[in-house]
């Protein structure tokens, strides 16, 4: 249920049901060690609730290829630093081709999405996103099935330029179903480009910074924090499992963490562990 790419793999397997439409949902909590991407003393952990709900409609193109074209919303509460909480509204297109005609046969994959942010008391952050990639993959046994692909996302925000980032993303997956009902998953990625982070002011942040502002979302009266935007390497893992309720609900855990590198030995890393319950309908 989890992978978006999985139900344009469905399209060209499953001609016939390929025009039918349906919906993913999901409620999560994510224990997040590093809100706000800080160094040191500026590391802020929060417990985040979350709801997010999809439309999807999958369409064939080709006798091996499908197109997944998605449309949803989502919201994410914090609980300490509640200015982060954040609406979300977004869109995205998959197209997925098989060429060969063997179970293990390699796929392509296209895509492309566009999202809207607003955050409950930091404007600063609102904005939209805009992301495009490509992937390949196969199946190495009616179990595994292992992905690699490129992503490149831009940000812009409507007010402030700290938040206008580029970034270029290279990434692997894969996928093990080890039991009839549980299917673990891990990744890894490397990622390049702007990277935003929330510290107090110091003479070195303010020579690595490319652009600042104030970050109130993130600043109390003992403590005045700035979002800088710096160009920085990223290290991104995942190592997650899923438990399958029944034909069309599971249960899902995930442990993810990042590590930034930027220049003069700024560095930044973070835990999130994510917990939820998906639906699909």
């Amino acid at each position: 249920m989890r992978p978006l790419g999985a139900a344009a793999l469905v399209v060209i397997a499953f001609p016939a049901a390929a025009a039918s439409p349906y919906f993913d949902a999901a409620i999560d909590y994510v224990h997040d060690t590093n809100v706000g991407h800080g160094w040191r003393q500026d590391v802020l952990e929060d417990d985040v609730l979350g709801a997010r709900i999809a439309a999807n409609l999958p369409l064939q193109t080709g006798a091996r290829s499908g197109l997944l074209l998605s449309g949803g919303a989502a919201l994410r509460g914090y609980t300490d630093w509640d200015d982060l909480s954040e609406g979300r509204l977004d869109a995205r297109a998959v197209w997925r081709v098989q060429p060969g005609t063997g179970y293990d046969a390699l796929w392509y994959e296209a895509n492309v999405g566009a999202a809207l942010l607003g955050h409950t008391g930091s404007a600063l952050r609102d904005g939209g996103t805009l992301t495009t990639g490509v992937d390949a993959g196969r199946r190495l046994t009616d179990r595994i099935e292992l992905r690699a692909g490129y992503r490149y996302t831009v940000r812009r925000a409507f007010d402030a330029a700290v938040f206008d980032t580029a970034s270029h993303r290279l990434g692997t997956h894969g996928e093990w179903r080890f039991a009839p009902r549980f299917t673990a998953y891990g990744g890894f990625a490397w990622q390049t480009g702007g990277l935003v982070v929330s510290s107090r002011r110091t003479a070195l942040i303010d020579a690595v910074g490319e652009a600042d502002a104030p970050d109130p979302a993130l600043s109390t009266a003992a403590v005045a924090r700035r979002a800088y935007r710096l160009d920085a390497d990223t290290l991104n893992g995942e190592l997650g499992v899923n438990y399958a309720l029944g034909a069309r609900w599971a249960l899902d855990l995930a442990l993810r963490y990042f590590h930034s590198a930027a220049a003069r030995g700024l560095w930044y890393e973070g835990v999130q562990l994510d917990a939820g319950v998906l639906f699909r309908f």
